[in-house]
């Protein structure tokens, strides 16, 4: 038969032609997948342009565009950065630690947070890969349990990032609501490579990635999946908790410029407003050094103020008193989860 280049295949298109032509030749900017890898004679080639091709890189296609279109799964290009982020000084010190410590050749599997809804885990992501200036890799194990060979899937993903020649950051969010019971292969597998990263024993020789994974909870990975939170899996676990009270202006301060309400924090003082949240909400407080809203209650009250202004509304103090008891805090409305959830942070480095 006729020998065809096929350019940039995916692995369906490997699998059609493979099928119809054995003497088929493809070109890529990645290895095949190793389920492949015995069909193939492989010759690599000089490219100047990581993951792009001249072309792509003369179109002016963005690196994570081509990720997400050779992994299947999202990958996004974050323009946040820790200026976009208040408090986490513990979070924004390992970073800065880590930043340093990178560049003399150290390697980090990974960091593990866990906390209440609204603190902000997911959004420290997003902040962490514009820091470091990595594609947002979102690893998102219900989507890949759906899959036909889900094992398979995954051991795709980690085979392509690591001939890419470049750093990613991967996200795994909510993670207790992905892994299953000590049973679940596919758990044990993301497990297995986690433990091996960087390790002489480990498959991935080349692979850069920094991994983050967020729980909200800690109870079914504590009852299934203990093993995940063992130290060797994650070098940090931390915990996000509500902003402490030493630290809340800062939220204030970023919120209200962030939606243009600088004059209405003024105007009512954000000492003033702090104190007016704290003592409408004071009784059923469960923390007297953090303040009673999460970071995404702050930003809602100010998003809601927003709403009121856009709407003809003129900001005043009577308007931002009512939307302190309209932006009822979780740990109000979920009391009891709340108190399970903060009883865990004493296994983790608190934020």
């Amino acid at each position: 038969a006729t020998k065809q280049l096929i350019p940039f295949p995916t692995r369906e298109e490997i699998i059609s032609e493979l099928k119809k032509n054995l003497n088929s030749e493809f070109i890529s900017t990645s290895l095949p997948p190793k389920e492949f890898e015995n069909f193939f004679i492989i010759k690599k080639l000089e490219n100047s342009y990581g993951l792009l091709t001249k072309q792509q890189h003369e179109a002016k296609i963005e690196e994570h565009i081509i990720l997400q279109q050779s992994l299947g799964i999202s990958v996004v290009k974050s323009d946040l950065t820790f200026k976009d982020l208040a408090g986490a000084k513990k979070l924004k010190e390992w970073v800065a630690k880590f930043k340093i410590a990178e560049e003399k050749g150290y390697r980090s599997k990974g960091i593990f947070s866990v906390g209440l809804p609204g603190t902000g885990k997911t959004f420290f992501a997003q902040c962490l890969s514009g820091e470091l200036n990595r594609p947002l890799v979102i690893l998102n194990l219900a989507f890949l349990q759906a899959k036909e060979n889900p094992i398979q899937e995954l051991n795709n993903i980690f085979e392509y990032l690591n001939n890419t020649n470049s750093k990613q950051l991967i996200l795994i969010d909510e993670i207790e609501k992905m892994v299953g019971t000590g049973e679940d292969p596919l758990t044990g597998r993301l497990m297995t490579i986690l433990s091996d990263l960087y390790s002489s024993a480990g498959e991935y020789k080349k692979l850069d990635v920094l991994v983050l994974a967020t729980a909200n909870n800690l109870n079914s990975i504590l009852d299934n999946q203990p093993a995940l939170l063992r130290r060797g899996r994650f070098d940090e676990l931390f915990f996000q908790n509500t902003p402490r009270t030493d630290e809340v202006e800062e939220y204030f301060n970023l919120y209200a410029k962030k939606y243009k309400l600088e004059t209405a924090l003024e105007m009512y003082g954000s000492t003033q407003l702090i104190k007016d949240i704290e003592k409408e909400y004071e009784e059923i407080n469960p923390q007297s050094k953090n303040f009673i809203y999460t970071p995404s209650e702050i930003a809602t009250f100010f998003k809601k103020l927003d709403f009121e202004r856009l709407s003809g509304e003129t900001i005043s103090k009577d308007i931002m008193k009512s939307s302190i008891k309209e932006i009822v805090p979780i740990i109000k409305s979920a009391q009891d989860g709340v108190k399970k959830i903060i009883a865990q942070k004493e296994l983790f480095v608190e934020i």
